[in-house]
């Protein structure tokens, strides 16, 4: 018994000797030191953990963005009716940009996609007719991106952008208003109305109007939103 204690008390002075001279905080920045190390290690001979737990991560980012897409929808569609109510417009649509691929030098392809559109009663959808194209492939959305809108005949639109404007014809509009659709941190698309060949137009009243509208939807097309 008494053997026991001087071993522990030995132990007890030469462990109050070290501190003395090494100094305590030397002592825990090693022992920190030391964990992080441990750590570093064992990350690197078990990949797997560091996998696993990203995937877990992102795998929990995708659910939240996906319930808030569905819980956003129907509050879309519904402002989208709204638009083509209030403006009096055969259709209204929004485009919603998303990454593409990378050329050689990391310059992205940047793609758009037609998520939403509203109708006038007997009014053809155009919806399956934009999925997945390149922007640069309609000008008229990089003039969009410019200047944030854009309203004119189908006749000025050949003009700026021939293609867009022969198949919006062909869809029986006369007359296109664009707006962009901004997001909190970064831009999210467009937003447009058309109207046929008989309608009445008010070039600013609707340029106002449609870009409204594009703050009013933006929220709930904003993944940064989804985020908090």
């Amino acid at each position: 018994m008494a053997e026991n204690e001087s071993k522990i008390i030995t132990f007890l002075n030469s462990s109050i000797k070290f501190i003395d001279t090494v100094g305590v905080f030397k002592i825990i920045f090693a022992s920190l030191l030391m964990l992080f190390i441990s750590f570093i290690t064992y990350l690197t001979f078990n990949p797997s953990f560091v996998f696993e737990r990203y995937s877990e991560y992102a795998e929990q980012k995708h659910s939240e963005s996906f319930n808030y897409r569905m819980e956003s929808t129907p509050i879309i569609q519904s402002i989208t009716d709204d638009l083509v109510d209030e403006a009096g417009a055969m259709r209204c649509f929004i485009i919603e940009m998303h990454n593409g691929k990378y050329n050689s030098s990391g310059l992205s392809f940047n793609y758009g996609s037609l998520t939403y559109e509203s109708l006038r009663s007997g009014i053809e959808s155009i919806h399956e007719d934009y999925s997945d194209f390149t922007l640069d492939r309609y000008p008229i959305l990089s003039v969009v991106y410019n200047t944030g809108k854009w309203s004119g005949t189908i006749e000025e639109l050949k003009l700026l952008d021939k293609r867009l404007a022969l198949r919006l014809e062909s869809n029986g509009a006369h007359y296109v208003v664009l707006s962009m659709i901004y997001g909190s941190k970064h831009d999210i698309g467009f937003i447009g109305v058309t109207f046929g060949e008989d309608e009445t137009v008010d070039k600013n009243r609707l340029e106002i109007l449609v870009s409204k509208y594009a703050s009013k939807v933006s929220p709930y097309l904003d993944g940064e939103r989804a985020k908090t």
